[in-house]
């Protein structure tokens, strides 16, 4: 496991603890909201040094924070844990970046629309016979949010995620486009 991988652990159950105390309000209305994500990740084709590789399915958690930039754009922070696997290998991978999300609805609807993309820097943990390496992670996807009167705000989450770069000091490895597909709560 990565090293700091607890204190991150630790990190995120602190923040979704934090947006579960502050959601007495709509989440439409406010300036910060606060949400978190479980679910698949595939990572797609892994290349090491110009050899590929099959990425295994395998689970991931998420947390984030988007601030409105605008009435209809926010921006904001994002904190994940992958369980990252190939070749019968696994780690886990930790990314910490940032996104920025369209707000699209409809005054008549509990529905909220947010398509976006995000960057990160992702961590993996020794993996097999490699070494632990950082990677430039590009994220892109669509958020559909079902907004409740009790402000219990289910996100179900749909992307593609990918490092065009990355690795260690002995070898190159990339990998992607790959499959995110979750859901969580929004406050």
């Amino acid at each position: 496991m990565l090293k700091g991988s607890r204190i991150s652990i630790f990190l995120l159950l602190a923040f979704m603890l934090t947006a579960t105390a502050s959601s007495g309000f709509d989440v439409l209305e406010k300036n910060t909201t606060y949400g978190f994500n479980a679910g698949l990740y595939s990572p797609g084709e892994v290349w090491v040094e110009g050899t590929s590789f099959d990425g295994d399915m395998s689970f991931g958690l998420s947390g984030f924070m988007d601030y409105k930039l605008g009435p209809k754009i926010s921006g904001g922070g994002i904190l994940s844990l992958n369980s990252f696997g190939a070749n019968d290998e696994s780690a886990m991978m930790m990314e910490i970046g940032f996104t920025l999300k369209a707000w699209i609805n409809n005054d008549d609807s509990n529905l909220l629309f947010r398509p976006g993309f995000g960057l990160s820097y992702g961590m993996l943990g020794e993996i097999g016979s490699l070494e632990s390496s950082q990677y430039f992670v590009i994220h892109g996807g669509v958020e559909l949010g079902l907004l409740n009167e009790n402000n219990m705000n289910w996100t179900f989450m749909l992307g593609i995620s990918g490092a065009p770069t990355g690795g260690n000091d002995d070898n190159e490895m990339t990998y992607g486009p790959g499959l995110l597909l979750r859901a969580g709560l929004v406050f």
